[in-house]
């Protein structure tokens, strides 16, 4: 039942950020990007400011999901997005998530239902 519950919410967090467009021209490093997307779009982005220190985000959308464009930006890095309902979206690496996903976690928590 957990699985199931956490999988709806899951999909219901992604409906949501594909609902947000982002249009604008981006030439700014990827803290610079987040905060001014976030206070565009009202989102908190949570991170660690030293993944993104060299890095910059030189890119043209027009009426991009925020999907799209986190997916396009963090595309080669070694990190992902999770959002959060119903304002934040969690920058985490990569293979962090993975490790934590193949502890087999929910397994065992559904088992105990």
């Amino acid at each position: 039942m957990i699985p199931m519950i956490l999988l709806h919410h899951l999909i219901a967090e992604a409906q949501l950020a594909d609902k947000i467009l982002i249009t604008g021209s981006f030439n700014e490093g990827y803290s610079d990007f987040f905060n001014e997307i976030g206070q565009k779009v009202n989102l908190v982005f949570f991170y660690k400011s030293e993944w993104f220190k060299s890095k910059r985000v030189n890119r043209d959308f027009t009426d991009v999901a925020l999907t799209s464009v986190l997916e396009d930006i963090l595309h080669d890095t070694p990190y992902m997005y999770i959002s959060i309902l119903p304002n934040k979206i969690v920058i985490l690496p990569r293979d962090e998530v993975k490790t934590i996903l193949d502890k087999s976690v929910f397994e065992t928590a559904s088992s105990d239902n």
